[in-house]
This record gives C-alpha cells, sequence and structure tokens, in this order.
C-alpha cells in the first residue's frame, strides 16, 4: 500500500526533524553490534535493542555481501521488478488512516503462555503456546480488516526467542486464533528448530519477519547490520536460502524466487544532501542488501512503525533510488522442486463460475498477489439481491484440496454513499474445492440465507493478454466497485453496490468484445434480473433488462475514470480515481 504525505500529520513529523538530525549527526557509523543476542533490549512495543543483533554475525542474514558475485540473470530478474520504479517505506510515522509498518513487542521471560489456535497452515506451523500478551501490537492496529496481514511478532528477551504469527486475532480468555506461526531461535544459525524445507512461517517465504525490518532505534544509531525485507509483485514457484518455501505457480526463470537477494550497486553514489535516516538505509542496502521475502508492492521495503520517522524525507528520496540502480547476487541452492504440492495456475482460478442448477447467481473468482479474492452476486431469502465479499484467502490452492472462507456483507449504503467497509459482518462461510481440469469446482455456501451445495462450471475464463483483469473502485465511493474480467470473448464486468433506494444492486454488462487501449473511452450496456430468490436465482434468459450504461476510459492498465448512469437518467455516478486494488497473480505488465 502507497503511504503519502498529509498536512494532518506533516507538522508532528517538522517536530521531530530537529531532534532526529541531531541524533544522526553524532553517532554515524554506529556502534559495534552484538551478535546472537537480544539480552540487552528493553521491554515493551517498539523497544530498543541497544545494538543487539538476532542471529551470529555469519548468518545469512547479517552477512556483508558487497564483494559476492552477481547472478548471471541478475538484468532480466531486476527488469521483471521494475528498472523504472522506485524504492518506497514501507513503514513510518502514523497517519490519520492508521500505523505503517509492523510493530513488535519484547516481553521478559515470565510472560505467561497462552494457546494460539491455527485456522489454515497449522500443519506448517510451530505448535504453541507463545508468550504473547493480550495487548500485543497488531499490525494494521487491533482494528485491522480481516483479509490483512495483521501480523503479530514476540521476542522474549531472557530466552532469546521470536515468535511471529500472520492473520492473528485475540480471543476472549487469551488464547489466539492465527492461519499460521513460527518460533526462532535467535541465538543460532539453526533458526527455525522446528521448521522444515518447504514450510511456511508468518511470511510467504518461509522467513522471519523481524530480523528483516528497518527499525528506528538502528538507524538512530547511525548503522544497521543486517539485510532488509522487501516485496516483489510476481514471483517465481522455487526458493532460494534462507528462504524455505515459494508462494507462486509461475515457473519462469526470469522471475525472483522467494529469498532472492539484491544489492546497491557500488556505483550508485548516495547523495550527500539526503536525510540522515535515508542515508543509513541506502548504505544497509550497498553492504547487506535485502531478501525477497513476500508478494506485494515491487520495491516496498518494510520496516516498524515509530513516530520518528520522517515521512516527508523517505518517501520520496527513496522514490528516486529505481530498480535499475540494484543487482541480483548470485542464487546459489536454488529450489524449484520438492514438497511444495502441485497447484493450481492463478489464471485457471481466475473467472467467473457458476452453477447451471442455480443460473443467475454466481462467483468472481481472482487469484491476487495477496491471496484469493472472491465475490458472489444472487439473492437473500426474502426475494432482495444480495452480494459477498470473501476474505482473502490462500495464494497456493492445489486441486482436490477443501479451502474455507468467511463472506462478508456490508450494511446500509445508498448508490451514491455507499456502506463503507466499517460496516462488515460476516454472512456465513464457503467451502471451495477446485477439480485439477481448472474448469469445474464443488462448494457449500453456508449463511444467513441458508446452505446450498454447489457443482461449478467456469462460465468465463480470464485471456493470458491483459492485467485489466481483477477488482476495482474509487476511494471516493469506497464500499461499491467493479470485477474486471478480460475473457478471450472480451471484457465481462460486474458492479457492486447500491440503488438509489438502498437495496443492495449488483449489475452485469454485456460482453464486449473489445481492447482495453489507455486514451479510447469504452461504454458497456449494463443489465440486471428480477425476481429471485437464494434457492431460486433469477434466470438471466427471461428476466435480464437493461439498467443503463457504464463508460469506462483508462489511463494506464491500474487507473481510469468513468461514469455509471441509469437509463432513465436518475441514478448517475461519476467516478473520478478509479483504481485497481486486486489484479492477478504473475500476470506479465500490458493492457
Amino acid at each position: 500500500m502507497k503511504h503519502e504525505s498529509s498536512k494532518a500529520w506533516r507538522g508532528l513529523i517538522l517536530a521531530f526533524s530537529f531532534l532526529s538530525a541531531t541524533m544522526f549527526a553524532s553517532d554515524v557509523g554506529g556502534a559495534t553490534p552484538t551478535y546472537a543476542s537480544v539480552k540487552n533490549a528493553d521491554l515493551g512495543i517498539g523497544a530498543s535493542l541497544n545494538g543487539d543483533v538476532p542471529f551470529p554475525a555469519d548468518n545469512a542474514w547479517n552477512r556483508d555481501v558487497s564483494a559476492d558475485p552477481i547472478d548471471p540473470n541478475s538484468d532480466a530478474l531486476i527488469a521483471s521488478i521494475g528498472l523504472g520504479t522506485g524504492l518506497h517505506p514501507d513503514f513510518g510515522a502514523d497517519i490519520p488512516e492508521g500505523p505503517i509498518g509492523i510493530p513488535y513487542v519484547v516481553v521478559s521471560g515470565s510472560q505467561q503462555k497462552v494457546t494460539i489456535n491455527f485456522t489454515a497452515y497449522g500443519e506448517e506451523s510451530d505448535p504453541g503456546p507463545y508468550p504473547i500478551p493480550g495487548n500485543a501490537p497488531i499490525e494494521g492496529g487491533a482494528n485491522a480488516p480481516q483479509g490483512s496481514d495483521r501480523h503479530v511478532l514476540v521476542i522474549d528477551r531472557d530466552n532469546q526467542k521470536l515468535y511471529e504469527l500472520f492473520n492473528a486475532w485475540p480471543q476472549n480468555g487469551g488464547s489466539w486464533n492465527a492461519d499460521s506461526g513460527a518460533v526462532f531461535d535467535l541465538t543460532s544459525n539453526v533458526v527455525r528448530p522446528g521448521g522444515q524445507p518447504g514450510w511456511t512461517s508468518a511470511d510467504a517465504a518461509g522467513l522471519p519477519i523481524f530480523p528483516g525490518l528497518v527499525r528506528y532505534d538502528e538507524v538512530a544509531s547511525g548503522a544497521i547490520h543486517h539485510a532488509l525485507r522487501f516485496t516483489v509483485s510476481r514471483t517465481r514457484r522455487a526458493y532460494v536460502p534462507p528462504a524455505t518455501h515459494w508462494a507462486s505457480s509461475n515457473t519462469d526463470g526470469n522471475l525472483p524466487p522467494m529469498g532472492m537477494r539484491v544489492r546497491l550497486k557500488a556505483s550508485y553514489p548516495i547523495p550527500a544532501n539526503v536525510d540522515p535516516q535515508t542515508r543509513v538505509l541506502l548504505q544497509a542496502l550497498k553492504t547487506y542488501g535485502m531478501i525477497v521475502a513476500d508478494n506485494g508492492s515491487n520495491w516496498f521495503i518494510t520496516g516498524t512503525s515509530d513516530q520518528r520517522w520522517n515521512n516527508d524525507a523517505l518517501v520520496p528520496q527513496l522514490r528516486s533510488v529505481s530498480g535499475s540502480n540494484f543487482e541480483v547476487i548470485r542464487m546459489d541452492g536454488l529450489v524449484t522442486d520438492g514438497p511444495a504440492p502441485q497447484l493450481l495456475s492463478p489464471q485457471a482460478i481466475t473467472g467467473d463460475w457458476y452453477d447451471p442448477a442455480y443460473d443467475g447467481s454466481g462467483f468472481n473468482v481472482t487469484m491476487t498477489p495477496t491471496g484469493l479474492i472472491l465475490f458472489y452476486y444472487g439473492w437473500d431469502n426474502s426475494g432482495h439481491r444480495l452480494w459477498l465479499i470473501s476474505d482473502i484467502g490462500p495464494t497456493q490452492i492445489a486441486p482436490g484440496t477443501a479451502i474455507t472462507l468467511n463472506m462478508n456483507e456490508t450494511v446500509g449504503g445508498h448508490f451514491l454513499t455507499p456502506a463503507t467497509p466499517s460496516t462488515l459482518s460476516k454472512w456465513g462461510t464457503l467451502t471451495l474445492n477446485f477439480a485439477a481440469d481448472g474448469i469445474t469446482a464443488s462448494a457449500t455456501l453456508d449463511g444467513n440465507d441458508g446452505k446450498v451445495g454447489l457443482s461449478l462450471q467456469k462460465l468465463a475464463g480470464m485471456a493470458n493478454t491483459s492485467s485489466v483483469t481483477g477488482d476495482w473502485y474509487d476511494p471516493a465511493y469506497n464500499g461499491s466497485g467493479f470485477n474486471m474480467l478480460v475473457a478471450p470473448q472480451g471484457l465481462i464486468l460486474f458492479y457492486y453496490g447500491w440503488d438509489s433506494d438502498g437495496n443492495r444492486l449488483w449489475l452485469i454488462s454485456d460482453v464486449t468484445p473489445t481492447q482495453i487501449v489507455p486514451g479510447t473511452p469504452i461504454t458497456l450496456n449494463m443489465s440486471q434480473t428480477s425476481g429471485g430468490h437464494f434457492l431460486a436465482p433469477a434466470k438471466p434468459a427471461s428476466t435480464l433488462s437493461s439498467w443503463g450504461t457504464l463508460k469506462l476510459d483508462f489511463s494506464s492498465c491500474t487507473k481510469a475514470i468513468g461514469s455509471l448512469t441509469s437509463t432513465d437518467g436518475s441514478s448517475t455516478v461519476t467516478f473520478g480515481d478509479l483504481q485497481m486494488i486486486g489484479g492477478v497473480m504473475d500476470m506479465p505488465p500490458g493492457c
């Protein structure tokens, strides 16, 4: 996610600028680190480690790689991430929208351990109990929504262990639910004694998260003594040590595997006038580099949330450092086969799915870089239109393996003022099992309006020539949006929102056999069905009628403007900033 400066917090940043500059100026170069230790750390949220560095000095995270050989395929690998794309700090001082970065807490050895209930990847998780305090900070804040990463990181100072959870939710009685969890020994090169090759962790690459974070206490000391963690939007079905896990079905050898390490070229001159915080970070990228740890936005560097970060300097100064300034360290020990199962490709899963016995309802399915996102369109048991959105599901789906997703609904919307996601509540669940053929699946939808078993078929799959396919919205109308599918037969688009009477509304476009060309407007007829029920959806063949038109004008493959207007002119809305929020994993650039 992109975080930019705003007037609301600029004054706070400026208030810290003199103090931080003074601290850096007096301590350039940093104190001598103490490796394989956290014994000297303070206690509390975001506590200083006081010069301690997890893992031994010769650990992969802590090695000086400034003289390591370059990978023979470095140019192609860097190009796949973006030669002209700049770095971005995925951390900083908080903004009104919430905290930026991944928080952590340091506890003592007396911290009570609590039960951890694993809800997705228990077979690849280290069993509890974990010493997680009830007030442990959660990535994105305590109210971070379903589908966000919600990492929880806890360091046991006295026992020198690191505990990490993914998608963590506190429960009554002190226990936690989490998709996955891992425990790391901070004193050893056997970093995860209970782990195995092929396992994930709280991170997609199977790595620990905390050792790769940019932390304020280190930067303030004048030096970072370890590699950093960063994300890319497309990865390969492979990993290289220290990673232990891949998170892609794409076997393209020009895409980065998990664990790939890049460094800032020695020829890159760090500008003399950059902020001291930026200078320390760039020097670390020259000395230790950074490691691909997850699917996400290209060149996003992960760090901790701290009010002392100078967002106004970090964001533009890092943006000026582009992918072309990096090179890939030679990859030794690349793993391209092993314990990971055969997976369905994102293209095989993405598309429009339905059960012919329940024609008039169905699903829009998109496998995004962050996981599976699914919309259901149909009817409730009172005969009103119903649409639901899933939690974000896994990034890897094996045929014949059932997955269960929470399905959610919003309430209280209107055509011009959609119900914001803050009103999101659980409607029920969808259990889904894709067949190996990639065109059939079985499903059970179970919730407030009833339960139905479905034999799904892919009604329309995606063409492999367009990255427009995905989920789109305008932030000014958050709570409504579009699913766009560029299928071989043309563009198919669904709208999800509300009508002018406050009822849920979903619309489907005609199939438009057109190619998306930025700068060339297109107009689509939008239609609706009528008279449906949860167990007896309205048949499109007999009830489909025109609702109005949607006009779109793409400025790029991920940006557009448009307007949605009813046939009678009574309802119209103009979208001034449509943007893709969930594209298809492993799709190459280009409309």
